[in-house]
């Protein structure tokens, strides 16, 4: 008999929940031609005319280039040529706004010095630095001064750091000496790092920078 009742429960069930038979109307398949509706983003007000935009790109190039060369006045005649193209706001707040823009100017001028052979940590430097600034914003005119200064600053930089007229050897070699001046200095050192001989260095460093590589040291000391 319970043989008899365990083979009746069987084939009553199989394990397997049935599907409803019919869907409610409101879970049925749309049709393959049906499009879904998507909210459309809100349409920018005043985007500028193709040309516009191609000369605005111009001026920012021009402006990173002289940046990449250190050159002051044109860096700065460059950002001014670009700054005169009113770009469409993408936030509410005007002062947020510009925050945005600016740190993506800060990004491109990173980027630039970057190109000069300037070495990272001297570009983390100025970027951190003027980040922190760009947040601490109180005004639009107070940015407009400040990124003034960054383009300014970032040709500094590239005057005072920058080693693309070197090799790359050379320019491994006066990196390792600006950023361990308080150790220990040598030219045997410094050829051991290189995996060459102190005498191959000691001549392609006085043939490259014009002095020897201890007064070079000794000067940057």
């Amino acid at each position: 008999e319970l043989e008899e009742e365990a083979d009746a429960s069987s084939e009553g069930s199989s394990g397997v929940l049935d599907a409803p038979e019919e869907l409610p109307e409101e879970l049925e398949e749309l049709p393959e031609d049906v499009p879904l509706e998507l909210p459309e983003p809100e349409e920018l007000e005043e985007e500028l005319p193709a040309e516009l935009i191609a000369e605005r790109y111009a001026a920012e190039n021009r402006m990173l280039a002289a940046v990449i060369k250190g050159d002051i006045q044109a860096a700065l005649g460059g950002y001014e040529s670009f700054r005169r193209f009113q770009l469409t706001p993408r936030m509410r707040s005007p002062l947020r706004d510009f925050k945005n823009f600016s740190i993506i100017l800060n990004s491109l001028l990173r980027k630039s010095i970057e190109q000069a052979s300037v070495h990272p940590y001297y570009i983390d430097q100025i970027s951190s630095r003027f980040a922190l600034e760009i947040e601490a914003l109180g005004s639009v005119e107070e940015g407009e001064r400040l990124r003034v200064r960054m383009v300014r600053e970032y040709c500094r930089y590239v005057q005072k750091y920058s080693l693309r007229q070197y090799s790359p050897l050379i320019q491994k070699v006066i990196n390792e000496i600006n950023l361990h001046l308080d150790s220990t200095l040598s030219l045997k050192t410094l050829a051991a790092q290189c995996y060459i001989s102190p005498s191959y260095l000691s001549n392609v460093f006085k043939q490259e920078t014009g002095q020897t590589l201890t007064d070079y040291i000794s000067r940057r000391r």
